[in-house]
C-alpha cells in the first residue's frame, strides 16, 4: 500500500530525474556551442575567408552524406554545398574583424547558460514545493473534539 510519503517521494524524484535531463541537454548544448565558437575565432584568425569560399567549391562530400542526404529528404548536397559557399564568399569582406567580434560572445554564452540552469533548479524547486503543499493539503486532518456547551 502506499504511503503519502512514498509518494510524494516518487514525484520528487521525478521533478529532479527531469530538472537533471534538462539541465545536462542545456549543459551540452551550451558546450556544444562554446566548442564551435572557439572553432570559428580560431579559424577565422588563421585562415582568410576567400580560402574557405575556395575549398566549399571543390569539396567533394563522401558518399555516405549523399545517402544520409537522399534518406532524410535534405535535398541535393550540392546546393548546401553553393550555399556554404556563397556564405563564405559574403563573409570575405568581414572575416578579419570577425575573430574579434566572436571572441565576446564566448562569455555572454556561459552567462546564458548559467541563467537556464538556474532557472531550471528554480523551477525544480517551486515543482518540489507545489508537490509537497499538495500531498498535505490531500492528508485528512485531525478533528478536533466537539465541546457540547
Amino acid at each position: 500500500m502506499s504511503t503519502p510519503s512514498s509518494s510524494k517521494s516518487g514525484w520528487t524524484t521525478l521533478i529532479w530525474l527531469v530538472v537533471g535531463l534538462l539541465a545536462a541537454l542545456w549543459s551540452g548544448g551550451a558546450w556544444l556551442f562554446s566548442s564551435l565558437l572557439s572553432w570559428v575565432v580560431d579559424t577565422a584568425s588563421v585562415t582568410p575567408a576567400a580560402d574557405w569560399a575556395a575549398v566549399f567549391k571543390t569539396w567533394e562530400p563522401p558518399p555516405w552524406l549523399l545517402q544520409l542526404s537522399a534518406w532524410m529528404g535534405w535535398g541535393d548536397v550540392a546546393q548546401w554545398q553553393s550555399l556554404a559557399q556563397a556564405l563564405m564568399e559574403g563573409l570575405s569582406t568581414s572575416w578579419p574583424w570577425l575573430a574579434e567580434a566572436l571572441s565576446w560572445l564566448q562569455p555572454v554564452l556561459w552567462v546564458l547558460w548559467a541563467v537556464g540552469v538556474l532557472a531550471l533548479l528554480v523551477l525544480g524547486g517551486v515543482l518540489h514545493a507545489w508537490v509537497r503543499w499538495m500531498i498535505r493539503q490531500s492528508q485528512p486532518r485531525p478533528t478536533s473534539p466537539q465541546v457540547v456547551a
